[in-house]
């Protein structure tokens, strides 16, 4: 097959897999249930909301990326394993867990601190300095956005993963056809096109 046969082959299994997500209502579900959860801390003090919003939406972030790229690892070692799908996925998000939490924590003590960091990428920037600039309106529907998006995105790339790990012939195809740069950017597209639809009809906060 040619490189665009194959790029169209992996889009349409994400196609499935999203018209799989819709119809069982279970990513749907979950996302609804996370984020209301998370809302429920808006009855603290506007001070332990930040707080919470400050130190969520860095693991959120880190959470996503790091299943995204622990699934693409599994992917391309394809590993023999006496492991079932569901031991892999316990597995695989419970390393993704601990990066997360390991890495989302400069980030906030950067966004709780008055030091500046040249490191921090663009968006923590932003959120760093429109606390300073005391933009606070500005300030909290950013915060609120992104862990909206970027649950979204940890929930769409789990229910992916439990796909993926419970189809061999999919990895094995990935695996077979693309670099693994290529494959990263392709589902990188189509999760920022699946949560649209989490983002559009989970319950409003």
């Amino acid at each position: 097959m040619t490189h665009e046969a194959n790029v169209q082959k992996l889009r349409d299994i994400f196609q499935e897999i999203y018209s799989s997500s819709i119809s069982s209502g279970v990513v749907l579900e979950k996302y609804t249930h996370m984020m209301n959860a998370f809302w429920d801390k808006k009855k603290l003090s506007t001070d332990k909301y930040l707080e919470q919003l400050e130190k969520n939406v860095p693991y959120n972030k880190f959470l996503y990326l790091f299943t995204l790229s622990e699934l693409l690892d599994y992917i391309f070692s394809l590993t023999k394993s006496s492991n079932t799908a569901d031991q892999s996925y316990m597995q695989l998000l419970e390393t993704a867990q601990k990066n997360a939490s390991s890495n989302a924590q400069a980030v906030i003590n950067y966004l709780q601190s008055n030091q500046d960091n040249p490191s921090m990428t663009d968006d923590f920037k932003n959120l760093k300095k429109l606390k300073k600039d005391k933009k606070n309106t500005e300030l909290f529907d950013e915060l609120e956005f992104q862990i909206q998006y970027y649950k979204a995105h940890y929930e769409m790339v789990c229910y992916t993963t439990m796909i993926i790990l419970n189809n061999p012939n999919i990895s094995q195809f990935i695996a077979s056809s693309f670099h693994k740069g290529d494959a990263m950017e392709e589902f990188r597209v189509f999760l920022r096109q699946a949560i649209n639809y989490l983002l559009i009809n989970a319950s409003p906060k």
